[in-house]
């Protein structure tokens, strides 16, 4: 129990940082006249389970237009974030070749103790038919620890997810339990149009498959 207590406040301590890292990148991004979204992290937190901190912390994912992606690379540099995948020098012609086959960047903070993944897609595959969240997709905005946060819709990050979690054959359990979770968000009503809506980007299969593990392992119906 008091192992579980100290993790607890480690990772609210963490979800708390990743925010506020989160608001940095974005004060500097909008300066540059550069929108991003925020995918998972304290935001799904914030959305699904009422609490910024009730998700492991990991990693922090934004999703941004690749048109600019030199501009973008420059401006984390100034905050102190090193590109770590690729190793490669990045010109112009091999960040073309990136965008097409690829789906992100990772960069390192060793100050800030964060990893960030600068993604363009969300699937390396191209042909993935979850990338068409991407283009298709609804966003509203989550305010986690007093920081507003451009998402996706519920219902679309609930596709992402359960895509996402599939293509991992869940080998992380929170994948599911974010699954679960929405699940136990959903009406009926909202479950349906989430539903109809996978079927449109042919996810029907995938998110079925994502459900009915819920309801094995998880305790959903």
């Amino acid at each position: 129990h008091a192992e579980l207590q100290h993790r607890a406040r480690h990772n609210a301590f963490e979800a708390l940082r990743s925010t506020n890292e989160v608001r940095r990148i974005a004060k500097s991004f909008a300066t540059a006249g550069i929108d991003f979204s925020v995918l998972k992290g304290v935001p799904l937190s914030q959305s699904v389970f009422g609490n910024p901190n009730s998700r492991h912390v990991g990693d922090i994912d934004i999703l941004t237009q690749p048109s600019r992606l030199p501009e973008q690379i420059a401006l984390l540099n100034e905050l102190g974030y090193q590109i770590i995948n690729p190793k490669s020098r990045l010109t112009p012609l091999r960040i073309a070749s990136y965008v097409s086959f690829w789906k992100d960047f990772t960069f390192q903070s060793r100050a800030a103790g964060f990893e960030l993944d600068l993604h363009w897609r969300l699937f390396n595959n191209r042909f993935h038919a979850a990338n068409r969240i991407v283009t298709e997709a609804h966003f509203e905005t989550i305010t986690a620890f007093g920081v507003p946060m451009r998402v996706f819709s519920d219902p679309d990050q609930f596709l992402y997810i359960a895509a996402h979690g599939v293509l991992d054959a869940f080998t992380y359990l929170k994948s599911l339990a974010d699954v679960a979770g929405f699940l136990r968000l959903f009406t009926p009503e909202q479950l349906d149009q989430a539903l109809i809506r996978a079927q449109q980007l042919d996810l029907l299969t995938q998110i079925s498959a994502a459900i009915h593990l819920c309801n094995n392992w998880m305790g959903t119906e």
